[in-house]
């Protein structure tokens, strides 16, 4: 998060918006997991574009194992 504000205070090195949303979705993951940063950011996307290009963007480093771990997690909370 330190990252993101940063960057974002320092106007002769401003990031670009891809950046941004990178930074972003990290801190979101994070702070709330896969699953509760998803539905976030469901609730704020335009709801345009190609959502086969976004999921793989957004899970791109994330594995089958790392949902399942996850979702075990919360089963026992």
């Amino acid at each position: 998060m330190e990252e993101l504000w940063d960057a974002l205070c320092h106007e002769e090195q401003e990031p670009a918006y891809a950046e941004i949303k990178t930074m972003g979705w990290k801190a979101l993951v994070k702070e709330l997991g896969y699953s509760w940063a998803t539905k976030f950011m469901l609730l704020y996307e335009k709801r345009e574009g190609d959502y086969t290009k976004l999921r793989k963007e957004l899970f791109k480093d994330i594995t089958i194992d790392d949902i399942v771990s996850e979702m075990r997690e919360t089963e026992k909370q």
